[in-house]
């Protein structure tokens, strides 16, 4: 399940700029979600297979969610099935879209994610590479998916950008709460090493770098999507002033109330069912 995040910025970068709508649109969706959960779901594996010694002596909860760590799945076994499925969702790309550059954006994602998690890149071990590693992961992603949708171009990086930056806070927020046992068994997170208070520094440059960026989309968007967008950051910015809270909270509500207001809206429009300019 933790794959399906990740395949959700891939829907988003091909459904967000479909210029067909309904059984053809709803085709390129579902081949969309099949190769971005093959290609996530081999990564996966890949970072079970190279953490299952530190999960399985972890507490209960992730070494339950590790099946190698648990004992229910072998190393040579899940080596193979992450091959296998990083060729599955390759042969349904190049069957499916065709794209030699979205066929690279896929194995550089996959080769991103191996490295991420394997030695002796181990990129997740190295302060710096982690966040670098992962947001690079999820702006493949999106690129990938908005390839599949239209010619590459400058606009893919521009509106990739909100999900490099969530990337970040999410990847930031991640080492904040483990810092404690990081910093104890000595595994070298960017926070591990930099310390709590340039993490947590860190961590608010990236949601206002993430709002800034969302804001410059909306714009380019078009009049519908700059309203959501500037009505969600008052609403944000209006609830951490009067709360005088920082709470991750706060922005997860923002966050996901925008994106399911999007998201309805815009598979509306997909299907042929409503008609909005800027969506």
């Amino acid at each position: 399940m933790d794959s399906v995040g990740y395949v959700v910025v891939s829907l988003i970068g091909a459904g967000s700029f479909l210029t067909s709508e309904g059984i053809p649109a709803g085709r390129l969706l579902l081949e969309t979600f099949l190769i971005g959960e093959a290609l996530m779901s081999s990564v996966f594996l890949l970072n079970n297979r190279f953490d299952y010694a530190v999960d399985r002596n972890a507490d209960s909860d992730k070494t339950s969610k590790n099946p190698i760590a648990s004992g229910s799945m072998g190393l040579r076994e899940a080596e193979a099935l992450s091959l296998s499925l990083m060729i599955l969702g390759l042969v349904g790309l190049t069957l499916w879209i065709g794209s030699a550059i979205a066929i690279f954006l896929y194995l550089l994602v996959w080769a991103v994610g191996l490295m991420y998690s394997a030695p002796p890149f181990r990129l997740k071990s190295r302060p710096g590479f982690d966040i670098l590693a992962h947001g690079a992961v999820v702006l493949g992603l999106f690129v990938m998916g908005y390839c599949f949708a239209n010619t590459i171009s400058w606009a893919a990086f521009v509106f990739g950008i909100p999900f490099l930056m969530l990337s970040t806070i999410y990847e930031l927020r991640n080492h904040l709460k483990d810092w404690a046992v990081d910093s104890f068994t000595g595994v070298r997170t960017s926070i591990a090493a930099f310390g709590l208070r340039t993490g947590r520094h860190l961590l608010w440059v990236s949601v206002f770098l993430f709002w800034l960026s969302v804001l410059y989309a909306g714009y380019l968007l078009g009049t519908a999507m700059m309203i959501l967008v500037t009505a969600t950051i008052v609403s944000y910015s209006f609830f951490i002033t009067i709360t005088r809270s920082s709470s991750d909270l706060v922005f997860d509500v923002h966050l996901w109330l925008m994106g399911g207001i999007y998201s309805t809206a815009k598979l509306l429009v997909i299907a042929g069912l409503l008609k909005i300019s800027g969506l």
